[in-house]
């Protein structure tokens, strides 16, 4: 039987990276202890505290040159409060004309299309955002029904009556708010960021790695590893110098494998500079 490589994996996006099982010391979940730098540099993002040392914490990510998950879902944040921002506008901008006796036309209408069709562009792009756009469906389709009963009522100078119908649909922002709260909670949810604490000499943690998705201790066979080439650079989405090779094994996925040795040579020139 061939000998075997033994590795501690993890998830970046949909590829698989591994290490040297004899290079972990622990796997920890107190991501909320790092101390964040102002400014990253190949990925080092902060310091934390284990036995005493104080660690550098690498986003093993931004390392390879890789967008993480937490980076899409703060743009995904971020994005949330725009949308929930615009219908709160829009809200306002319909109250502030009644207000002022100004007619609502189908052009006010046109200035939201692209709000009213953000949520099903996004669950096209984001399986995981289909939940808020089916939460959205029927409290947009209210809003939008109000917009063009307002049309009419304005149009018709009903002042009092375009007033109490948008006011019966402060309802439908109540619950355009709670879908995107509810988004926010699953998306921040489904980051389980773990730190995977690495030595130099088996005894002594020497800095921790960043990640967000763990996965199984793996063994491949020694025959199965394939060192990487630059013929490799353009179909590898990432810094192919940062891997020492793919571990390959039949049943088993490709696995990166992502020496230390690199990520110690960083640490140092790091804190020389």
């Amino acid at each position: 039987m061939s000998e075997q490589k033994k590795l501690i994996t993890f998830y970046i996006k949909d590829g698989l990276f591994g290490l040297d099982a004899t290079q972990v010391l622990l796997i920890g979940h107190d991501t909320k202890a790092i101390k964040s730098l102002a400014l990253e540099q190949q990925g080092l993002v902060g310091t934390i505290e284990l036995e005493t040392r104080t660690l550098p914490v690498i986003d093993v990510a931004h390392f390879m040159g890789l967008q993480s998950l937490t980076d899409e879902n703060k743009g995904l944040l971020n994005q949330f409060k725009m949308v929930q921002q615009g219908y709160q506008d829009w809200v306002q901008e319909l109250e502030r004309k009644i207000s002022r006796k100004e007619k609502i036309t189908r052009s006010d209408l046109a200035l939201y299309t692209n709000l009213l069709k953000w949520d099903t562009e996004v669950a096209s792009r984001n399986s995981g955002l289909k939940q808020l756009a089916k939460a959205l469906a029927k409290p947009k389709e209210a809003l939008i029904s109000t917009c063009e009963r307002l049309i009419t009522l304005t149009s018709q100078q009903e002042w009092k009556h375009a007033e109490a119908s948008l006011e019966q649909q402060k309802q439908s922002l109540a619950s355009i708010d709670n879908a995107f709260i509810n988004a926010q909670g699953n998306l921040e949810a489904n980051v389980k960021q773990a730190l995977i604490y690495v030595t130099q000499d088996g005894r002594t943690p020497y800095l921790a790695l960043l990640v967000e998705q763990m996965n199984d201790v793996l063994s491949y066979p020694n025959a199965g590893f394939i060192p990487c080439d630059s013929q490799q650079k353009d179909e590898l989405k990432f810094d192919i110098q940062k891997l020492d090779g793919i571990y390959t094994s039949a049943g088993l996925p490709d696995c990166y494998y992502l020496t230390c040795n690199k990520l110690f040579a960083v640490e140092q020139q790091l804190a020389s500079a």
